[in-house]
């Protein structure tokens, strides 16, 4: 299997969790209503509970979520050694300085190219917890509806600098080499 596909699927229900939970926290101190995902009732089954978790916290954005971990991070540890190859065809010998800014380089660009998928991401979560019917499809017409061209870059600062960060980190210590 690709090592880009790999990392995406193995991320990809931890980070969207990761992301709607975060969101539901923001919603509930902003004091938006949010749909309530059923938790510890004793009328529900743990198997049922988990179901609920799943559609309710998972699931909204769920493809987008996996292109965009498979495009960042999983591109970026697929990139980074590409370009570090090509230092090499041209005499430079890898340094951890060099390694680190492959890494770097990789993982920005990779983030950037991410970005949209991220916010639609986002956008599929947001619409779930507000109510708002609707799949990928309609996720991705609301973030182009509300944003415009912007969905390409909208929040990408502090996301692409730690796409970046990460992949150098994964670059220079190269924990998937053959």
């Amino acid at each position: 299997m690709n090592l880009s596909v790999a990392y995406g699927i193995a991320s990809v229900p931890l980070v969207a969790a990761k992301y709607n939970l975060l969101m539901e926290d923001f919603f509930h101190v902003a004091r938006i209503n949010v749909r309530d995902v059923p938790r510890n009732s004793s009328k529900m089954s743990t198997a049922k509970q988990a179901a609920a978790f799943w559609s309710q916290r998972i699931a909204p954005g769920f493809g987008f979520s996996l292109l965009r971990d498979t495009g960042s991070i999983g591109g970026a540890i697929v990139v980074g050694p590409i370009l570090v190859r090509q230092l090499e065809i041209y005499g430079t010998a890898p340094t951890n300085l060099t390694l680190f800014g492959c890494g770097v380089l990789a993982g920005s660009i990779c983030g950037l190219c991410t970005q949209v998928l991220h916010n639609a991401a986002l956008t599929a979560g947001r619409m779930q917890m507000t109510g708002e019917p609707g799949g990928h499809i309609q996720a991705a017409q609301w973030l182009i509806r509300e944003h415009g061209i912007r969905a390409l870059w909208l929040n990408f600062p502090m996301r692409v600098g730690a796409i970046a960060s990460f992949s150098a980190i994964l670059n220079v210590t190269q924990p998937f080499r053959d």
